[in-house]
């Protein structure tokens, strides 16, 4: 029994990766068979997975039973980014008074990090900094609850991220706004922190409407 429950939590985690990554279009119809022979586990693994994912609002069920990936409309991104907006705003307050040395060292090292990807214009990388920049501040804040929440919510919009920051200019303004939250949270200046992360935010959603429009 264990090992089941381990091959399901792994077929799901994999999956869901898969999904958020972009590695399948939205709308794409996803076959169990197709995705038990990629990813050689049981069908009954798959077919959990896919439920599992489907209850996170990353996949639809259609008619026939079969599992497309979910397009999020503009309206739905746009409401994401501002439950994203107040969520994150509460916990990054918590780590400017916080001020956790380690949490603070490792939001630099991204911000570094975003700074050196930004030179190379590896924008899948430098996503991927910028997410796991957020992830810090949130596991940083020591809250139980909000961090799951933006979670869920940031995996609905995950496909809209490489697109957003393919935008003229965006990678370097989203890299001055990233810095910005950092040098509050330096600071200590919870005001100025929730400020730069609102800012964020609404640059984010401002990003995601002309992303959207220009396709």
């Amino acid at each position: 029994m264990p090992k089941i429950q381990s091959t399901g939590e792994d077929t799901y985690r994999r999956l869901r990766r898969m999904v958020i990554d972009g590695r399948f279009s939205e709308g794409q119809r996803l076959v169990e068979a197709d995705l038990v022979e990629t990813l050689g586990v049981p069908r009954m693994a798959v077919r959990q997975a896919l439920a599992r994912l489907e209850y996170d609002g990353l996949l639809v069920k259609q008619a026939g039973r079969s599992s497309v990936v979910r397009a999020v409309s503009l309206a739905e991104l746009e409401e994401i980014a501002e439950a994203r907006m107040a969520l994150e705003a509460i916990a990054i307050r918590r780590v400017a008074l916080l001020r956790t040395p380690t949490a603070l060292r490792r939001m630099e090292e991204l911000a570094d990090r975003m700074s050196a990807l930004l030179e190379t214009v590896d924008v899948s990388a430098f996503v991927e900094a910028q997410a796991a920049l957020h992830h810090v501040w949130l596991e940083a804040s020591g809250m139980l609850i909000v961090p799951h929440l933006v979670e869920s919510l940031s995996a609905q919009s995950a496909q809209t991220r490489v697109r957003t920051v393919q935008l003229p200019d965006r990678m370097r303004q989203s890299l001055a706004e990233h810095r910005e939250i950092v040098a509050a949270v330096r600071a200590g200046d919870p005001d100025r922190a929730e400020v730069a992360v609102r800012t964020h935010l609404t640059n984010v959603k401002e990003s995601l409407r002309r992303s959207l429009q220009s396709r």
